[in-house]
């Protein structure tokens, strides 16, 4: 199958959209002004789950970096999140950790404070909008540090009440400002 063709001005069908995969729905920028970048009505009847890419560093230490998904009034859900983060420390001979937390928030991994550097990140979020417990998501992070040298890991976790989702909300736990990019992209099933 070929990559179908746009042209300036074309007026793009549910079939072209298809033809394409993932679609990119928009970049939002973290200034360094703000604890949290917070996204909000990006989960739409348009996608069924959605990849997240980012990169952030916090304007203070090195700190762990998470998120939380919006209710449908836009509020941060805080309750009832599990998720477990796997890490791996390639300086120090191949040390890892695991953690498994049920919590209010969803442990994505650690982010710098640098400025040449950023903690990266990608990851599916399935079924966002499904007011069910079916919402899940899966990914992996570089460029972390917390007691370790370079940490390279992996995160899963699911919601564990039944909400729908409209949005996201990146926060840090040590409270420094976010700097970088998180782009968000829609496919369907």
């Amino acid at each position: 199958m070929s990559f179908p063709s746009f042209s300036t001005g074309d007026v793009l069908t549910a079939s072209d959209m298809n033809a394409v995969g993932l679609w990119k729905i928009n970049t939002f920028t973290a200034a360094g002004t703000n604890r949290a970048l917070v996204i909000d009505n990006i989960f739409t009847s348009d996608y069924e789950n959605y990849r997240i890419v980012g990169k952030l560093r916090s304007t203070i230490n090195v700190n762990a970096l998470f998120f939380q998904l919006l209710d449908t009034t836009g509020t941060a859900q805080a309750i009832n999140y599990f998720n477990t983060a796997y890490g791996q420390d390639y300086a120090n001979g191949g040390t890892t950790f695991t953690t498994a937390t049920l919590t209010t928030v969803c442990y994505v991994g650690y982010i710098p404070n640098s400025t040449i550097q950023y903690g990266t990140f990608s990851f599916d979020i399935l079924g966002p909008r499904i007011a069910a417990d079916a919402t899940s998501w899966q990914g992996q992070i570089t460029g972390l540090a917390s007691g370790f040298s370079y940490l390279g890991g992996a995160f899963h976790g699911q919601r564990t009440v039944a909400d729908a989702s409209r949005g996201i909300r990146f926060d840090n736990a040590g409270a420094g400002n976010l700097t970088g990019t998180v782009r968000v992209y829609g496919y369907r099933d």
